[in-house]
């Protein structure tokens, strides 16, 4: 067993027997199981052995520290190297570089988002959130009576 896959997966022990313990699905263990790599990853694949969720691949992307095989639509599948990815995934410099990337993009995102739980309310002179007042229904009816 590898030491990477040691860090993530614990034999079961009676304090969790007849439980998956382990955070890793059976596809992400198979592939960190093999003793060769396909010579392509999709960008599940890349993404679980770079250690980031595939949706955090196409950050990666836009912040030129990944680069799919060729020239892919922009919604088509992505391949990438796995030689590339190894070599990625021991570069010290690199990964301290996605994880900033990925972490900027979730605060921009997080940052520009409207607060959800704020809609429909504002802050009063004391900075206090206060609910806005709804229109009064109107006293004539939208739709005209039935004849």
């Amino acid at each position: 067993m590898s030491k990477l896959l040691r860090l993530y997966h614990s034999p079961a022990t009676p304090a969790n027997a007849g439980t998956d313990a382990s955070p890793m699905s059976p596809e992400q263990h198979q592939l960190l199981t093999l003793s060769i790599l396909p010579a392509r990853l999709n960008a599940e694949q890349a993404a679980q052995l770079l250690g980031f969720q595939a949706h955090d691949l196409t950050t990666l992307i836009a912040a030129g520290l990944l680069r799919p095989l060729g020239r892919p639509a922009a919604n088509s599948t992505k391949y990438f190297a796995a030689v590339e990815v190894e070599r990625l995934r021991s570069d010290l410099q690199w990964l301290s570089k996605a994880t900033d990337a990925v972490q900027r993009r979730w605060r921009q995102k997080n940052r520009t988002e409207p607060d959800r739980a704020a809609q429909g309310q504002r802050l009063n002179g004391a900075g206090q959130r206060t609910r806005l007042a709804r229109r009064p229904a109107s006293a004539e009816p939208l739709l005209p009576p039935n004849p």
